[in-house]
């Protein structure tokens, strides 16, 4: 009995978050993509990076801050609720859930007009005009939206459109 209640605690505490480790990849990778971007402008690299969260994900927010300052601690980081944001200058945008489809969508779009790299935790956000993401299956590779990337002002290095793998709508 008692067995049985702990294997359904432990997926009721999955529910509730991310598997830290995943997440801790998900912030390596988007900090290596961000040095991939050829001519980051002065205003964007002043900006540092905005990790956008909804109200209820604001423990995981503060892991991906503490993960990205770890990994590069020269670059600023600001967490900001999807309800709260307001588009920047910025090298990158992190997203983590979000429950309105349409927030992702526009803060997609911020992205783009500000040329701002937007990377999401979930690939299927690629759709929504995200710009890249990572898919973890039984490989793990980088996943970009060309349109995305096109419509931007970003000149990412040639080596990932190598590596990454095409989101096709």
């Amino acid at each position: 009995m008692l067995r049985r209640f702990v294997i359904i605690g432990l997926f009721f505490a999955n529910l509730q978050g991310y598997d830290p480790s995943r997440l801790d990849i998900n912030t390596k990778v988007f900090t290596k993509l961000l040095l991939l971007d050829i001519e980051p402008s002065k205003a964007r690299l002043e900006g540092g990076v905005v990790v956008l969260y909804d109200a209820a994900e604001e423990r995981f927010a503060r892991m991906v801050e503490e993960n990205i300052q770890r990994i590069r601690p020269e670059m600023t980081v600001h967490l900001s609720t999807y309800e709260s944001f307001k588009p920047k200058p910025a090298l990158g945008y992190f997203l983590l859930g979000s429950s309105v489809k349409e927030t992702v969508r526009s803060v997609a779009k911020s992205a783009v007009d500000q040329g701002v790299i937007s990377y999401a935790v979930y690939p299927e956000y690629l759709s929504l005009g995200i710009m890249l993401s990572l898919r973890m299956e039984q490989k793990v590779y980088p996943e970009l939206n060309p349109e995305a990337i096109k419509q931007s002002a970003i000149h990412f290095q040639p080596i990932l459109f190598r590596i990454a793998k095409q989101y096709q709508p």
